[in-house]
């Protein structure tokens, strides 16, 4: 999909080049075409008043999905809690499994 297909909706531009790098990736890995549409960095309110951001929510022909984008560079390991992470300097941290919010996000 090209950069000014109007199928593609940048809602706002990443403040991270991370996300930057990650969203030109799939956006020349989808087709120009229907049923594909995404929509980039925008944030909603749920009911109870949490602000949430996504990175990109795409609608394509196999369903609906809700993608966050990660740039940890490093050694992960972890369950469906918890990973832990050792970066490049050694440096072990643990943090929640991002799909835990992803998938609070979804619903």
């Amino acid at each position: 999909m090209t950069s000014d297909a109007p199928r593609w909706t940048t809602v706002s531009d990443s403040p991270h080049d991370h996300e930057r790098e990650a969203l030109a990736w799939l956006r020349g890995r989808l087709p120009d075409r229907e049923p594909y549409h995404v929509w980039t960095n925008f944030e909603f309110t749920t009911h109870n008043g949490q602000m949430y951001e996504v990175d990109a929510l795409a609608i394509t022909d196999n369903g609906l999905h809700l993608i966050e984008f990660k740039a940890y560079s490093g050694q992960i390991d972890g369950d469906g809690g918890t990973w832990s992470w050792k970066d490049k300097t050694g440096k072990f941290r643990q943090i929640d499994n991002p799909r835990q919010l992803a998938n609070r996000k979804a619903k």
